[in-house]
């Protein structure tokens, strides 16, 4: 439960109180139990009333990831939590067991931080976990503390609704049933087209199960619905294939030694293929076939499969992530300057993978040339509040923007996109000079603070290519290039070349992306490749008389 009060006359600088009471419901495990996040705690208590018969663990969490050494102190019998009542007998239901409090002291705000988990998931965190525990009724019980036990809870959670039937016999005769590929891509296309998806972001319990008839009656389900659709159809078509229990937002810490099923928030599908595993993930559109989302790339998932005597077993694995080539971004912004040094043209682009699927989405959105032209050309311009990086300059707006010619737009093909760009006015005090910046964006703008706290999290290895070539008028030229840059790193390779032909100046620039979660400690690291493109990015071509046309 939770109280939330209006306060009257409240002031900054004023001290609230707020109480959460959390009664669980399946005392097999509990989700951790943040202390902080957007809002600074003064001091926050956290205060866990055991029963007896339980044997409990304790973890606590910082930034996410850090387990830290914290251990609570244990509260004396005598004071009575304030849902309690005193007890008549010892053999009385409910009795006061043991009492552990955990005091945290000047918890800081943790601020918006471009590109960083959510708030709530950096927050200090409490993880409570019930190993065993004995009923009041004398029966043994069992919490969880393995693998296993993890997959045991997620078959019973979903025990029978993966089974094929009637509906999925018949569903299955118009799908492409050629080479166990050609089946995982139709079930792949079948979820992720046409069942809605009901993201909760909470645990996997919290919505009751349904089996595959009604999902694809209701053609809408949650992730452990969606997947139960998915494999009775692989079963179907006589697919072996294994739910994977991940963390769609990553919502929780997750504590190696400390097994339960509270991080995981979401399903996607394993089916082995040649030794090693094609996945599907029903609730993200337009991923190639047997590709996971970048969000999910790299994290530890949790594979339940039966086992040999009976039953289910778990196996902890770690979901593969693409190489930067497999995301490939490759844009043209061709452009040709009117006398009065105005810029109109056409841009052209190509994806491949994880970033067409992303420009897949964005194009059948109602705002496609504005959310195209983020995803192509990094940060639009715009004022320092609306973008949240100083300095930026009025730049390239996209009014229109439509798929090139194809049958089919098949996911696993490349995306061609054409976008005509508005009329790029120049700057008032300088009208016979490009800045690159206003053309090709910034790309990742984010960086601009100086240093952070929380860590950086791309969304997936890439690589982008950008080419801007800019007409000249005729009788005017260059009066000087840039210098070309090449900076390696570990996190991010920039490359950058100028030239000059036929009438035209040319600007290419590839950026390449090696890593996709990088701790504050190297930060600049990062930072660093990126401004120094920002600075060649914003240097000041200007086009004159007589200038160089590269004849």
């Amino acid at each position: 439960s939770y109280k939330l009060t209006k306060v009257k006359g409240a002031r900054g600088g004023d001290v609230l109180e707020t109480t959460t009471l959390r009664l669980v419901r399946d005392p097999r495990w509990l989700e951790p139990i943040p202390v902080g996040g957007d809002l600074p705690f003064q001091r926050g208590e956290v205060v866990v009333n055991v029963p007896r018969g339980f044997d409990v663990d304790f973890r606590v969490t910082k930034q996410g990831r850090v387990v830290q050494g914290i251990k609570p102190t244990r509260i004396p019998s005598r004071v009575l939590a304030l849902t309690e009542k005193p007890a008549q007998s010892s053999d009385e239901e409910g009795i006061p067991g043991t009492r552990f409090a955990f005091v945290f002291e000047r918890e800081p705000a943790l601020f918006f931080e471009g590109m960083a988990p959510e708030p709530a998931a950096l927050a200090t965190q409490v993880h409570v976990q019930l190993l065993r525990f004995t009923p009041h009724r004398g029966a043994e019980g069992r919490g969880i503390s393995t693998v296993d036990d993890v997959a045991a809870w997620y078959d019973e959670l979903v025990r029978g609704k993966d089974r094929p039937d009637d509906m999925t016999r018949q569903l299955v005769r118009g799908m492409n049933k050629g080479t166990k590929l050609d089946k995982v891509r139709s079930v792949q296309r079948y979820l992720q087209d046409d069942i809605g998806d009901v993201p909760t972001f909470l645990n996997l319990a919290a919505l009751p199960s349904h089996g595959a008839s009604d999902v694809q009656r209701a053609k809408v389900g949650d992730a452990k619905d969606q997947a139960s659709l998915g494999l009775a159809l692989l079963r179907q078509m006589g697919v072996d294939g294994f739910p994977v229990l991940v963390s769609r937002q990553g919502s929780f810490a997750s504590v190696p030694d400390l097994l339960t099923p509270a991080p995981f928030n979401h399903v996607v599908i394993a089916v082995p293929m040649g030794g090693e595993y094609a996945f599907i993930d029903p609730a993200t559109l337009g991923l190639p076939t047997g590709r996971l989302p970048g969000a999910l790339q790299g994290q530890r998932g949790l594979l339940v499969r039966p086992a040999s005597g009976g039953g289910v077993r778990g196996e902890l694995l770690d979901l593969p992530e693409d190489k930067a080539e497999d995301n490939l971004t490759t844009v043209e912004v061709e452009l040709e300057m009117a006398r009065d040094g105005t810029l109109t043209g056409m841009v052209k682009a190509t994806l491949i993978g994880v970033e067409a699927a992303a420009a897949r989405q964005a194009l059948a959105s109602s705002d496609a040339p504005a959310r195209l032209r983020t995803l192509l050309l990094g940060d639009p311009a715009g004022t320092p509040a609306a973008s949240g990086a100083p300095g930026l300059l009025p730049g390239l707006e996209l009014v229109e923007a439509f798929r090139v010619a194809g049958k089919d737009n098949d996911p696993d093909d490349p995306l061609k996109l054409q976008l005509r760009a508005a009329p790029l006015p120049p700057l008032d005090d300088r009208p016979s000079v490009v800045i690159p910046e206003r053309a090709t964006g910034r790309p990742l703008a984010f960086l601009w603070r100086e240093g952070r706290k929380a860590p950086v999290v791309l969304d997936h290895r890439a690589v982008q290519k950008v080419r801007l070539s800019v007409k000249m008028p005729a009788g005017q030229g260059v009066a000087a290039l840039p210098p070309s840059l090449a900076k390696q790193g570990s996190i991010l390779n920039v490359e950058e070349q100028w030239a000059v032909a036929d009438g035209a100046f040319w600007m290419s620039r590839t950026l390449r992306i090696e890593e996709r979660v990088v701790p504050p400690s190297r930060y600049d690291e990062l930072r660093s490749a990126a401004v120094a493109l920002w600075g060649r990015q914003q240097a000041e071509v200007k086009i004159v008389a007589g200038g160089d046309r590269g004849a």
